[in-house]
């Protein structure tokens, strides 16, 4: 069942199952308590998470002017079980663009980049069709924060 539920979202479609099967068989298990960060904007990151059980908020971790004051935590998406994030680390190596914070006892699968890439090399049409499906997903995104920004700036 979490099999098939993962292998739904956007990012396996049009890939074969058995492909998928196969990456998982490389992917760990993360269990993060309450109010427990997974990792903090800004560090580098090589995989992306899908959540099995609980709830991640990302968010933007906000300085905070007054010393010795933790940031202001600025949420931008709750997550469920079955939704997927880090997707941009996992097709490249670079700095999160936000935080990730359980909200409760969760239960995440991490896959690590390395075995996207190895299909690259390999030239896999299942990495290139997953490398496809990110994108997309990336695009989304963009979209979604440039109507917010659009919204903000109507309000101003």
């Amino acid at each position: 069942m979490l099999f098939d539920e993962i292998y739904d979202s956007i990012i396996f479609r049009h890939v074969d199952k058995n492909y998928v099967r196969s990456l998982f068989k490389g992917s760990i298990s993360v269990q993060l308590k309450a109010d427990e960060f997974l990792f903090h904007q800004g560090i580098i990151g090589r995989g992306m998470y899908f959540l099995v059980y609980g709830s991640i908020n990302l968010l933007l971790e906000l300085k905070n002017d007054e010393e010795g004051k933790k940031p202001h935590e600025l949420v931008i998406s709750t997550l469920k079980p079955f939704s997927f994030f880090g997707e941009i680390s996992f097709l490249d190596e670079c700095p999160r663009t936000a935080s990730a914070k359980a909200l409760e006892k969760t239960e995440l699968i991490y896959l690590d980049n390395e075995i996207l890439f190895q299909g690259f090399a390999q030239k896999n049409i299942n990495a290139f069709q997953i490398g496809t499906n990110i994108g997309k997903v990336m695009v989304g995104h963009i979209l979604t924060m440039n109507e917010k920004l659009l919204g903000m700036y109507k309000k101003l």
